[in-house]
């Protein structure tokens, strides 16, 4: 077994289904007590339904017995046919950034595990929910300032999985977890890590009805070619999806809600971005920065290194 194949199967749950429940056997040791194998056991009873998306839908769970008993968690299942999708990447990043300092910046997961064509995704549970939904629940737009600390812990966090080769591929508030938020001030947690982009990929079901469009770049619309030659990975894409969430926190409006709008800007990048942002009366630096991140071309498109040190940063 390779050592990434080891990585995800040590996290892999071992787990037992019964009608209302489900539980968990951990293979442990005790020294202490001179045990070699101990066995434990967790069992977790479903909750509330907390939410669905294109592929799949998140419940509350609750430790019922064991050593988390009365713990809360979220469990995301998605839909996936076993031999259709090949979801490694994706699991390695779940397994790598939950590990010690990246509770930082990464939604937390506990393991995962399969039940016929679903796989399960056990997560920190977060009682304030998403960004989403705190857009949607404000009256106005953002303060500057708490949009400027809001994009800067997603691209602190895209910077450490960037670092190591990774890409998250579906950045977007719906992603976005909010751990505390004013008046005891922001911290966000980036989760999914692009396993249900990875999804609609391989079962080409259009992005649009998932409705993530205002958050993909030129090249994932197919705008600009995404060959090898022109489109080495797609962290680039990452920091596009950054600069629009930027934008819809600053304006609590979508910059390109439809496609044609993404064109127009296409065809006169240096004139449709810029007068769009002025009449929207968008400070300076954040204006820039914006209009840094979404260059249309990939290639020219800030880092998240670079993001880090704009200005408006």
């Amino acid at each position: 077994m390779t050592e990434l194949a080891e990585l995800i199967e040590d996290f892999k749950l071992e787990t037992h289904f019964r009608d209302d429940f489900v539980y968990h056997v951990y293979h442990e040791c005790d020294p202490s007590a001179g045990r070699r194998v101990l066995k434990r056991r967790e069992y977790w009873k479903r909750g509330k339904h907390l939410g669905s998306g294109g592929f799949g839908s998140v419940w509350l769970e609750e430790c019922v017995d064991g050593r988390q008993n009365g713990q809360l968690r979220a469990v995301k299942d998605i839909q996936c046919p076993r031999g259709r999708v090949d979801y490694t990447r994706e699991l390695e990043a779940l397994a790598r950034f939950s590990k010690g300092s990246c509770a930082r910046w990464f939604c937390q997961s506990f393991g995962w595990y399969e039940q016929d064509d679903k796989i399960h995704l056990t997560m920190e549970y977060f009682p304030l929910g998403d960004l989403q939904s705190y857009i949607i629940r404000s009256q106005e737009p953002l303060p500057e300032a708490d949009a400027q600390e809001i994009t800067l812990q997603i691209i602190e966090g895209l910077e450490f999985m960037h670092k190591r080769n990774f890409a998250h591929r579906d950045i977007k508030p719906g992603n976005i977890l909010l751990q505390s938020h004013p008046p005891q001030g922001w911290w966000i947690k980036i989760s999914d890590f692009g396993l249900s982009k990875r999804l609609r990929e391989s079962l080409a079901v259009s992005s649009s009805v998932i409705g993530t469009l205002a958050f993909m770049s030129p090249e994932q619309q197919g705008f600009v070619s995404s060959n090898e030659e022109t489109l080495p990975c797609p962290k680039a894409a990452d920091i596009w999806a950054v600069g629009a969430m930027a934008h819809l926190l600053l304006t609590k409006r979508h910059l390109f809600s439809v496609p044609f709008e993404l064109y127009q800007y296409i065809s006169q990048p240096n004139e449709y971005l810029p007068l769009r942002l002025l009449r929207e009366h968008i400070p300076l630096e954040a204006s820039t920065f914006i209009q840094a991140a979404m260059t249309v071309d990939p290639q020219r498109r800030l880092t998240a290194e670079q993001a880090l040190k704009s200005p408006w940063m």
